[in-house]
């Protein structure tokens, strides 16, 4: 007897992978790498979108938080009060170049992109006044609502300063104290 070691014998199907099966195979995997590769992109671009959107909104609010901490004292208040006399109007709309003395709103820039301010100081009467001071009395006297707007999605340098994207935020300056 003799000794053969177990040889696998070679049928016709174990022949191994053709050249157009490989070509086959990175074809579709090509095309699916590609979608994959626009849903990437894509899904960055709402990122850094949404991270824009979440830097503006927050510099609202630390304008907002400025403005009420700058005039939230009584004569700072009356002054800010006073300015609407001083204009003859109930509407005070303010941006970098139209600001109050001691109220910063130059434009920032912060990851190569430029946040500018406006904001709007409006003692109007609207059915939301109207409805506080039925509740409260004369709101006036030491309510002042604002909006804060932050502009972003623009040139600055030698190009246009029209804005793409915009946030609001709604608030008062409120008189503390006598």
């Amino acid at each position: 007897m003799k000794f053969m070691p177990n040889r696998k014998r070679i049928t016709e199907d174990e022949r191994g992978l053709t050249l157009i099966e490989i070509l086959g195979a990175l074809t579709i995997m090509s095309i699916i790498t590609v979608l994959l590769l626009g849903n990437l992109i894509s899904s960055m671009e709402t990122s850094a979108d949404q991270s824009r959107r979440l830097i503006a909104m927050n510099l609202a609010r630390l304008k907002i938080a400025e403005i009420r901490e700058t005039y939230e004292e009584g004569a700072k208040f009356e002054e800010l009060r006073a300015e609407f006399s001083t204009r003859g109007t109930e509407l005070i709309r303010l941006d970098a170049n139209n600001t109050l003395q001691d109220l910063d709103l130059d434009d920032e820039e912060i990851n190569n992109t430029y946040y500018k301010y406006e904001v709007e100081l409006d003692i109007r009467t609207n059915p939301q006044k109207t409805k506080l001071d039925q509740v409260i009395g004369d709101s006036s006297s030491y309510l002042i609502p604002m909006r804060v707007t932050v502009f972003w999605g623009y040139t600055k340098e030698g190009g246009s300063t029209e804005s793409r994207y915009s946030v609001t935020i709604p608030s008062y300056v409120v008189k503390l104290g006598g």
